[in-house]
């Protein structure tokens, strides 16, 4: 998805300013169930933490809402929204 490949992740000099994969947001392929995942790494402050979880809960809005955007805008916005305060409590534990 996106260019991205196991091969250049493994050999990628991953630090807490840059990251092959800072977060992602896919259905599985296992269940057919959306994920999320935030590379811990580069959660280095609470800005830059709630600006990379609210940015792949907009990408699991979109698939929730099928990425019907015009009829769910704020749907998608509320969702996505509620979703990052629950991550981003949990990454502050």
């Amino acid at each position: 998805m996106h260019g991205l490949n196991l091969v250049d992740c493994e050999k990628y000099n991953n630090t807490n300013e840059d990251a092959y994969i800072a977060g992602f947001c896919n259905v599985s392929p296992i269940d057919g169930k959306p994920f999320v995942f935030i590379n811990l790494s580069r959660c280095n402050n609470d800005v830059e933490t709630t600006a990379l979880v609210f940015h792949e809960m907009m990408h699991l809005s979109g698939i929730k809402y099928n990425d019907e955007w015009l009829s769910n805008e704020e749907n998608m916005i509320t969702f996505a929204e509620n979703e990052t305060y629950k991550v981003v409590k949990l990454i502050k534990k």
